[in-house]
């Protein structure tokens, strides 16, 4: 009996988790059909996430405000896929319909939003705005402020921004907790760019890996249960090799 490296390539597919501890396909284990011994390094050759979010989501779809001495408002953009004019048209129906007199107009040739009131000062909640990026919301502070004299405006400092989520990230907690890889959901959905190989320092045993499908800030990838393939090449020092004759 001898040592010998030996390479495998493990199919993974989300569909053969366990659904009772992994409810959704963007984060679960995925148990081999055989466990490896002495495994020097592991490297994602392929990954094909399915596109499943769309550029408005629950990441994204709030917009906090008051007006004047009124109260704190929240009001949420409907998930989907949005040209410029069209997120703009969206939140005026919103906005329109709380009747605060708040107005979002959106300027082409710059592809800034300003919002304006006819006759009051207003509060954007920025930290509470998670349409903040879409909207091109870009300052820093927890809130922002319009003039507190006529015209009474906030103009965002940055554009509009409907194209979405820009990387799809695959990570194993169980890999050094790094990247195995990204989709650039915004160039070619269908290319996958694998991270290097992941060498250990020492030898790891193997008998199934954890994956998280992540956006590129880190949080959880909405792919509502919708599956994906990946492929991973495990090399590993075979001890049940047997020596050539």
């Amino acid at each position: 009996m001898m040592n010998k490296l030996t390479t495998v390539v493990v199919r993974i597919d989300p569909s053969m988790r366990d659904r009772e501890l992994w409810t959704d396909s963007n984060e679960y284990r995925f148990p081999f059909a055989e466990t490896y011994n002495g495994v020097v390094s592991a490297e994602l050759t392929h990954a094909s996430v399915p596109e499943t979010e769309y550029p408005v989501s629950s990441r994204n779809d709030a917009f906090a405000y008051k007006v004047g001495a009124g109260d704190r408002k929240v009001v949420r953009l409907t998930h989907g896929t949005y040209t410029e004019t069209g997120l703009v048209s969206a939140l005026n129906a919103l906005l329109t319909s709380e009747g605060d007199g708040l107005v979002a107009t959106y300027d082409a040739p710059s592809r800034k939003i300003t919002f304006s009131h006819a006759s009051s000062s207003f509060l954007i909640y920025v930290a509470d705005t998670s349409s903040r990026a879409v909207l091109g919301i870009t300052t820093t502070d927890p809130l922002a402020s319009s003039s507190t004299v006529s015209p009474y405006q906030y103009v965002c400092g940055g554009h509009v921004d409907v194209r979405g989520i820009k990387y799809v990230v695959v990570r194993s907690p169980d890999i050094m907790d790094r990247e195995l890889g990204y989709v650039d959901m915004q160039t070619d959905p269908h290319q996958f760019v694998p991270a290097p190989e992941r060498v250990f320092k020492h030898y790891k045993r193997m008998s199934g890996i954890r994956i998280r499908i992540e956006r590129e800030d880190g949080s959880l990838y909405e792919t509502g249960g919708v599956n994906h393939l990946l492929l991973l090449k495990i090399l590993y020092i075979d001890t049940a090799a047997t020596p050539p004759e």
